[in-house]
């Protein structure tokens, strides 16, 4: 069975389809003693229409469907609170945490409610074979909808069927008791497990949707003075504090939704709050040079801790902390070929190439461009794209001879040195239609053409760029193009 379009009545054309029958065995169905009555329809709505809560009155009354048989929003109100039978966590084939279920046993049947950190990435049929003696299943989303937080529910019969959405209001209704919530941040399997009914909210910093014990156990094996210990707890507080739990979403819709009336404290419990944060101030700025040189420490070295140093920064910020600006992805091209006759094998397999890994089980091929310095890895599969991380300026001395339209921007000098164009963390660079890719490319090549080695520009800079140049880049030019310095200096 599935949801209908209002919350209190339904359609005899949806009873036909959510009970699978055609009209006339509905309407033999509604001959049926004590079966509900009609009521009136909907404003701007036709057809007959029935009670929902007289349906399920009905169904529990009549056992004309068991209610192993039913998603939740069919099963009839508890006339008593559900006994909580107490929660298991159960370790998923995907996902990063464990999957958490409550079981309670109401007197409709037995109820088992998931819970998981990404709802999407657990599949019902998984979970159902993991608790079979349920009558119902619900697993608790991340979205919203106008009366609560998301639910998903399967019968028992058919746990591999597809998910039926109910509300705040069924759960809460079918408990006998507002049933307990815990916001995203705050949806820890420990905290989740722990609780009973009657306790008062736990309070709690929250999870991380990263795990920053690597930088701040690489930061102990400095001291606190140095560039490296500073970069590390640095880039932790950064982390910790944007995702603390008092800034979750969820408790301010939440709160929203309690003062429209949309949800009651009848229907829904806080079972965790945050705990109160010591400062609301954030980490004060590191010097850019601090940072680099902190961080390139880490890069420079070879152990597995390093390795997790690096991953959780790429999750992160994409490495927009490092000495580099963004990670290249460069796929076959006749520049790319020539680039690659350069480059050789990286002395030590350090931990930057961890950054650059598609997995830690794809390693690829380490290697470095000897002119800019720059980390390359090379796929395991030739067909695959090279990974690179991009310089913020290049460290040419001869003045720019071109620039070439490819996937990946090139650069070239006039003593014939081919660079990936140097990039800002903030800046992509593109042609070929009116956008900020075009513009920022253009203010790259006015850059260059008065200083070879001046910084890769980000979105925003180019209000001195010619409008020339921006319409030189705007042209839908064919992939290989190469655009000389005669022709950007004309667009001047």
């Amino acid at each position: 069975m599935g949801g209908t379009h209002y919350v209190h009545v339904a359609s005899d054309a949806e009873l036909q389809k959510l009970w699978g029958m055609s009209e006339r065995e509905l309407g033999k169905l509604t001959k049926r003693n004590g079966f509900p009555r009609p009521v009136d329809p909907p404003e701007d709505e036709s057809g007959v229409w029935r009670s929902i809560p007289a349906l399920r009155d009905w169904l529990a009354a009549t056992d004309y469907r068991k209610p192993r048989q039913l998603t939740l929003d069919w099963w009839p109100n508890a006339g008593e609170p559900a006994e909580f039978d107490g929660a298991q966590r159960i370790t998923p084939r995907y996902g990063r945490r464990d999957v958490v279920a409550q079981h309670w046993a109401t007197e409709s049947g037995r109820l088992v409610v998931f819970w998981h950190d990404d709802p999407a990435m657990v599949q019902g049929g998984e979970l159902a074979r993991m608790e079979p003696m349920a009558d119902v299943y619900v697993l608790v989303g991340w979205d919203w909808g106008i009366r609560g937080p998301a639910l998903w529910c399967w019968s028992g019969q058919d746990p591999d069927a597809e998910r039926v959405e109910v509300s705040w209001s069924d759960l809460a209704r079918v408990l006998g008791q507002p049933a307990p919530y815990w916001p995203g941040r705050l949806r820890s399997p420990d905290l989740i497990t722990d609780w009973q009914p009657g306790d008062a909210p736990a309070r709690d910093v929250g999870m991380q949707d990263l795990d920053v014990f690597p930088l701040t156990r690489m930061a102990l094996q400095y001291p606190p003075e140095h560039v490296a210990h500073r970069a590390l707890i640095h880039t932790a507080q950064l982390i910790d504090r944007n995702t603390e739990a008092a800034d979750s979403t969820d408790l301010q819709i939440l709160q929203e939704r309690l003062d429209r009336g949309s949800i009651t404290p009848d229907e829904i419990v806080l079972a965790a709050l945050p705990a109160e944060p010591v400062t609301d101030e954030r980490p004060d700025p590191l010097e850019e040079t601090v940072l680099h040189a902190g961080w390139r420490e880490v890069l420079d070295r070879s152990d597995r801790l390093a390795e997790q140093c690096v991953r959780t920064l790429m999750a992160w910020d994409g490495g927009r902390s490092l000495p580099w600006s963004q990670t290249l992805l460069i796929p076959h091209s006749p520049a790319r070929a020539e680039w690659l006759d350069r480059l050789e094998p990286a002395p030590e397999r350090t931990a930057i190439y961890a950054g650059l890994e598609r997995s830690p089980s794809q390693r690829g091929v380490a290697m470095y461009d000897p002119i800019t310095d720059i980390p390359v890895l090379l796929p395991d599969e030739p067909g695959e794209e090279v990974r690179a991380l991009s310089s913020r300026r290049l460290p040419a001395t001869s003045p720019l001879a071109e620039i070439i339209l490819e996937q990946e921007i090139w650069v070239r000098t006039q003593d014939g040195t081919l660079y990936p164009a140097p990039l800002h963390s903030y800046g992509g660079l593109s042609w070929g239609y009116g956008g900020t890719g075009p513009r920022t490319l253009a203010t790259l090549a006015h850059r260059l053409l008065k200083d070879i080695t001046a910084p890769a520009p980000t979105v925003g800079d180019g209000h001195a760029t010619p409008d020339g140049l921006v319409e030189l880049f705007t042209y839908d030019w064919a992939s290989g193009t190469v655009i000389t310095r005669q022709q950007l200096e004309q667009a001047c």
